[in-house]
C-alpha cells in the first residue's frame, strides 16, 4: 500500500508540475518555465526527456541575450544530458553546435552539424549548417546551398523546423522562406554595400512573410533592418 501511495503522489506532483508549466509557457514566464522544467527532468529523466530540449534551448538563449558563461554552462549540461538518453536527437545537436559557435569553436559546430545530417538526412539541418557558415563569415562556402533550397521543387510544399528565438520555440516554416531568410543574411554578412544590401536583404525578408506570416525570425530582422536604416538617415 505504501509503495502505491508513493507511486500515486510521485503522478500527481509530475502532473501538478505539468499544469504549472503550461501556465507559465502560456504567460511566456521563461524563468518559471526554467525551474518547473527542470524539476520535471529531475523527477523522471526518461519519461521528461524532452524538457532537456527545452531547457537547453532557453539557457542557449539566455546565454546570447544575457552574455552570460553560467547560462552557456547550463546549455551544453542539459545537451550532454539529453543527448545520454537519445544520441540522435537532431534538435540538441543544433543546440550544441550553436553552443559551440558561442565559444568560437566554429570548426566543432560545423562537425556536428554536418556529422548529424549525415546520420539523420533532416533537411531542417541544411538550414543550420549554412546558417553556421555564414555566422562564422564563411557564405560563400553554402551559396550553391541556399540558392539550391530556394528553387527546389518542394520548397513550398516541404516545411522545415526552425528556431523562434523571440518565443524560445521551434516553428515549421516552408523551405522556400527559410532559404530566403539564409539569403537576407548572407547578403548583409558578405557585401561591401551595407546599405544596397540591407534594402535587398529587406525585400526577400518581406516575401518570406508572404510565404509565411507567421515567421517570427524574418518579422525581427524587418524591425532590426528597418531601425538601423532609419538611424541612419536612410530610407
Amino acid at each position: 500500500m505504501l509503495f502505491i501511495s508513493c507511486k500515486n503522489s510521485a503522478k500527481n506532483n509530475a502532473k501538478n508540475t505539468l499544469n504549472a508549466l503550461n501556465i507559465a509557457r502560456a504567460a511566456n514566464d521563461y524563468s518559471s518555465s526554467t525551474v518547473l522544467l527542470t524539476q520535471l527532468f529531475a523527477q523522471d529523466s526518461v519519461q521528461f526527456a524532452w524538457a532537456a530540449d527545452t531547457l537547453a534551448y532557453y539557457h542557449y538563449v539566455n546565454a546570447i541575450a544575457n552574455n552570460e558563461i553560467g547560462e552557456l554552462n547550463a546549455a551544453k549540461y542539459f545537451v550532454n544530458q539529453g543527448l545520454k538518453i537519445n544520441s540522435n536527437n537532431d534538435l540538441l545537436h543544433i543546440i550544441r553546435a550553436q553552443c559551440a559557435m558561442l565559444e568560437s569553436k566554429d570548426s566543432l559546430a560545423f562537425a556536428v552539424l554536418e556529422n548529424q545530417y549525415n546520420k539523420s538526412k533532416n533537411p531542417s539541418l541544411q538550414f543550420f549548417i549554412a546558417s553556421a557558415y555564414i555566422a562564422a563569415g564563411k557564405a560563400a562556402k553554402v551559396d550553391s546551398l541556399i540558392t539550391t533550397g530556394m528553387n527546389a521543387p518542394d520548397s513550398l510544399s516541404t516545411k522545415l523546423y526552425v528556431q523562434d528565438m523571440m518565443n524560445r520555440s521551434w516553428q515549421s516554416v516552408p523551405k522556400k522562406a527559410v532559404f530566403q531568410f539564409l539569403k537576407a543574411n548572407a547578403l548583409l554578412a558578405t557585401s561591401k554595400d551595407q546599405v544596397g544590401a540591407a534594402r535587398l536583404s529587406l525585400q526577400l525578408l518581406a516575401d518570406c512573410l508572404r510565404i509565411d506570416p507567421s515567421y517570427t525570425m524574418a518579422q525581427n530582422s524587418i524591425a532590426q533592418l528597418q531601425q538601423s536604416l532609419m538611424q541612419a538617415g536612410i530610407r
